[in-house]
């Protein structure tokens, strides 16, 4: 099971979790996929200037904030439990090897156009991988019958 996803901003590659903590913000998760599942589907070539700028214009926020709290999830992991990992070259860490956050604002700043689709694949990857899906077990302490 995959765990941690990347996506590329600005030319960096940002972690990003499909946590407990990001299911709790993005809380009806079935309605935020639906959008990245219709969006992959459009052949973006195939499409006029105005309905390019009209998808990208409805995309952009869906993206840019859906990639913002995954990647504060990844962030948070990666810092936490792999913070020894070695780092490639273009990887989102500052000069001590600390992995950097980025808001939704940034991400509109700063995604390329040739970024779009690929972020919303890794986006899509990371919503439905099997991290994605709660297991859970009985706690034997509780549900076993006392003996008497």
């Amino acid at each position: 099971m995959k765990k941690v996803f990347y996506g590329k901003i600005g030319g960096k590659f940002y972690p990003m979790v499909f946590s407990l903590g990001a299911k709790k913000q993005l809380k009806e998760i079935k309605k935020v996929v639906a959008p990245f599942m219709e969006f992959s589907k459009i052949n973006i070539e195939e499409l006029t200037e105005d309905q390019k700028l009209e998808l990208l214009s409805e995309m952009v926020d869906y993206i840019s904030v859906t990639a913002e709290i995954l990647i504060s999830q990844g962030v948070a992991y990666k810092n936490r439990f792999e913070s020894t990992f070695r780092t490639r070259p273009n990887d989102a860490v500052d000069e001590r090897g600390v992995w950097c956050s980025i808001s939704a604002q940034d991400i509109m700043l700063i995604l390329k156009d040739d970024e779009i689709e690929p972020l919303n694949d890794a986006i899509i990857k990371c919503l439905t991988s099997e991290n994605g899906s709660i297991q859970t077990q009985p706690n034997p302490k509780t549900s076993k019958k006392k003996q008497t």
